[in-house]
């Protein structure tokens, strides 16, 4: 998209970026969007040398890490940043840092996963995530038809977007009188095959749904041989043999 030029932005300001994670093919995209959108700015108001806009990307390896994120933040914020974009792994752990950046004046942007506190934000973009919910246990309730069971797998149970999803979504399936199932699979879980092992236990289940980056990939692939349909994909409902082509 075109950029409006006669918004002011001070030449040499500086983004500092916190994700949940600076590891996987999700966190890889966002960097490199990131990237560009700098690249895109500098040229856009002429900035050269040492006038560019400049970028931090930082963050876990690991989204549940939620103990190294804030100490990252805590260091991010005493850089005194012209700006600080964060994603919470744990939306209620960082109170004490968001109020540190209002005391000195750092606006706040929050991606992908809100916190609590949105007095202390200056702003929010990513997914309606309640609203994506809603859709899910729709989907889901359609698919089923009649009777049947479900299994959630959630990757991560203190982040907004996962704890917003899940809820709108059971909520859907209650109301409709389905039944349902929550696994909580954390990244070291699913990749050491835990997540296959809960599946081939589950044979009252119909339909998986699979919330988190990357994780659904590593809890079942194209050779777990068995019937479930899955639930899965940014782009909407997928009704599929394997389990766990992606995540929502």
């Amino acid at each position: 998209s075109r950029i409006d030029t006669s918004a002011p932005v001070l030449a040499g300001s500086r983004i500092a970026v916190v994700s949940k994670s600076v590891s996987g093919e999700f966190w890889d995209m966002v960097h490199k969007g990131m990237e560009d959108a700098v690249k895109d700015l500098n040229t856009a108001y002429g900035f050269k040398s040492d006038d560019q806009i400049k970028m931090t990307f930082e963050g876990p390896d690991d989204e549940l890490n939620v103990e190294e994120q804030v100490n990252t933040l805590d260091a991010v914020i005493a850089e005194n940043p012209s700006v600080l974009c964060f994603s919470a792994s744990d939306m209620n752990s960082c109170q004490a840092q968001l109020e540190t950046a209002t005391e000195n004046d750092i606006p706040v942007i929050i991606f992908d996963s809100n916190v609590s506190e949105n007095e202390l934000v200056t702003g929010f973009y990513g997914t309606d995530n309640e609203r994506v919910g809603e859709i899910a246990g729709e989907k889901m309730a359609e698919a089923l038809g009649e009777k049947g069971s479900i299994l959630i797998f959630s990757a991560q149970e203190k982040t907004e977007s996962s704890i917003y999803r899940y809820g709108s979504c059971t909520g859907n399936l209650c109301r409709s009188g389905r039944r349902y199932e929550r696994c909580h699979a954390g990244s070291s879980g699913a990749e050491s095959g835990y997540g296959r092992s809960i599946l081939h236990k589950c044979g009252h289940v119909r339909i998986i749904s699979c919330s988190g980056s990357g994780r659904g990939r590593a809890a079942g692939d194209d050779r777990c041989g068995c019937n479930h349909k899955a639930a899965a994909g940014s782009e909407g409902w997928t009704g599929i043999r394997n389990c766990f082509p992606g995540s929502i």
